[in-house]
């Protein structure tokens, strides 16, 4: 699992695995590979570098600057970079963002991307730079990275700030659902479906290159908690009038959004990732196992029934599980909660029902989505 580190001596300690960044006031996710090769001397600025990428991540927090636009772009000309800077507000605050950054290191040309947000509760701005070298690699790791800031529990669970800028809020477009023989009007943002596939296929890009690494399987969860997150963000419109016209109990408004998904149809995307955006799924009623989890447990988290997502690489298969005291088959999670298995795939098996042939719970991961 991705390692969390709540403090600066912690955080020394546990440089050379994955690293997720859990400060005080800030979270930044950072791809498997990276190592700490630098720090500052008040324990509040780190260099992080991948060998295998090829990529630096400079994380800040100063209170030397009134806005979050001084503090990106002071912090870009004390490293003589070169870079476009746009104000953006995003998860409620005067954020700063590149459009475009550019650095020249060792003679070589070097791009990535860049952003200061104010934290709640302190005067501290975070400042996180990363750059690279002109691959697609790099600079889809550059962009995931600062993607996954979040300075607060809501930053969690919004899209992130590099995908706000890219496709920012559009108009909302309605869309009809049928559940339990109930139509439900509800809507998506217009640039919800362009917005989730550019998180797709950069997260793949990350993943893929893990498929033979020892860190394939955090390199896993990390995929699905991204693509979790984006989806999360743009079914909550959905979510709350789903929920609105279907909750009676949570036993009950579980099992009827399990058999939803259980009749979309069955149909591989053609892209690289295999994976269809969970906007456009509950649209089309056409995606995968996996989709089909993420929507379930969006979901029933948005309506407040605890739930996770499980993958499986022996099985090439995916399922959520739902936290319910009812009985059943049950698999425990990252957290040691106990959940109810959900088959999103397998038409008419109820919830806590599991297939025997892929019932060894040994060889299932759980994702651990935020709550």
């Amino acid at each position: 699992m991705t390692r969390r580190l709540f403090s600066f001596f912690f955080f020394v300690f546990f440089t050379f695995s994955s690293i997720k960044v859990f400060a005080q006031n800030y979270e930044i996710d950072i791809p498997e590979g990276f190592e700490l090769i630098d720090t500052d001397d008040d324990g509040k600025g780190f260099m992080f570098f991948s060998s295998s990428a090829l990529t630096y991540c400079v994380i800040r927090e100063s209170s030397e600057y009134k806005s979050a636009q001084q503090a990106l772009s002071s912090s870009i000309e004390k490293l003589k970079a070169r870079a476009s800077v746009k104000n953006i507000f995003w998860d409620y605050k005067n954020c700063a963002i590149t459009k475009s950054f550019s650095i020249v290191m060792n003679n070589a040309a070097k791009t990535g991307r860049a952003a200061a947000i104010p934290m709640n509760g302190t005067k501290d701005i975070l400042i996180v730079i990363c750059f690279g070298e002109k691959t697609a690699i790099s600079e889809a790791i550059c962009d995931s990275i600062v993607d996954s800031i979040s300075v607060d529990r809501g930053g969690k669970f919004c899209a992130g700030i590099v995908t706000s800028l890219l496709y920012p809020k559009g108009e909302e477009k309605e869309i009809a659902l049928e559940i339990e023989g109930k139509k439900i009007n509800t809507a998506i943002d217009e640039n919800a479906e362009k917005a989730e596939q550019y998180v797709i296929d950069r997260e793949f890009e990350i993943m893929k290159s893990f498929v033979s690494s020892p860190r394939w399987k955090e390199a896993w969860i990390r995929y699905y908690q991204q693509l979790y997150r984006v989806a999360y963000f743009y079914l909550q419109r959905s979510a709350f009038d789903i929920a609105t016209a279907l909750y009676e109990n949570d036993t009950q408004f579980a099992k009827s959004i399990l058999n939803w998904v259980q009749y979309f149809d069955y149909e591989h995307e053609e892209t690289g990732s295999d994976y269809t955006g969970a906007t456009r799924a509950i649209q089309t009623k056409k995606n995968d196992c996996d989709s089909r989890s993420v929507i379930l447990a969006a979901i029933l988290n948005q309506a407040a029934i605890p739930s996770t997502i499980f993958v499986s690489r022996e099985y090439a298969h995916m399922i959520a599980g739902v936290n319910l005291k009812d009985a059943g088959f049950k698999m425990q999670g990252a957290t040691s909660d106990f959940y109810l298995t959900a088959e999103t795939t397998s038409r008419g098996l109820s919830l806590g029902k599991m297939l025997a042939e892929t019932a060894d719970r040994s060889k299932w991961i759980d994702v651990n989505l935020p709550r």
